[in-house]
């Protein structure tokens, strides 16, 4: 799906006055491309509550130019979370890109039933293919896991000319057994494992060549 934005072409000024006038400033590069633009805040914010990292963007100028593109990074104030400047990037059309793709997990997971811990770790995975094709989520539903299975970045869903850019052997989720069992057979191990001191309990065996008593003197 491509989100669309309505962007102005700006003049090299100074980008506290452009903030306080409600717009934030921006720009957009790629092969043969490079514009300096102004955005709307509102319209900016409203966008960013249900993009992800991988939404495609059209900018969309007065002039009728279009751009297509993909946020490349985005500047906040450290203490406001204002966003002061954004860079977006438009890719070769013709040629396939690489980028980072958010995963969403969904469904409740058969072993967290059982008591179970779901823990996602990987929270992105990188994939390359055409840009029309590349995901805004990777979908992975949690259903049929159960208490010790994983889901591997080779068994996720990616899109008919979509390739995996990464290992196809790390785990993006996995179910852990309860933690209250994991605690008990710990403990269970380390009573097994503890080894009595000599002297406590049963006697520590005679050495080798010592004279068992009543045996010393026996035949004289």
């Amino acid at each position: 799906m491509a989100y669309e934005l309505h962007a102005q072409r700006r003049e090299k000024r100074n980008p506290r006055a452009l903030r306080r006038s409600g717009r934030v400033p921006a720009v957009v590069y790629g092969p043969g491309v490079h514009e300096l633009l102004s955005l709307d805040r509102k319209e900016l914010e409203r966008l960013f509550a249900k993009i992800t990292h991988s939404s495609r963007i059209t900018l969309k100028l007065d002039s009728g130019e279009e751009y297509h593109t993909f946020i490349k990074e985005i500047q906040f104030h450290p203490l406001t979370d204002e966003i002061l400047h954004v860079d977006f990037y438009q890719p070769p059309a013709d040629r396939p890109v690489t980028m980072e793709v958010p995963i969403h997990i969904h469904g409740e997971a058969k072993g967290r039933k059982a008591g179970g811990v779901v823990e996602q770790i990987l929270e992105t995975v990188e994939v390359r293919g055409p840009i029309d094709a590349i995901p805004e989520l990777i979908e992975v539903d949690l259903t049929e896991l159960d208490v010790g299975q994983s889901v591997h970045t080779g068994e996720l869903q990616l899109p008919e000319g979509v390739e995996l850019h990464t290992s196809p052997d790390l785990v993006v989720v996995t179910v852990l057994a309860p933690r209250k069992v994991e605690e008990v057979a710990v403990a269970e191990e380390a009573a097994v494992g503890e080894e009595v001191p000599a002297g406590e309990g049963a006697p520590a065996p005679a050495a080798e060549g010592e004279a068992k008593e009543g045996e010393s003197g026996s035949g004289s």
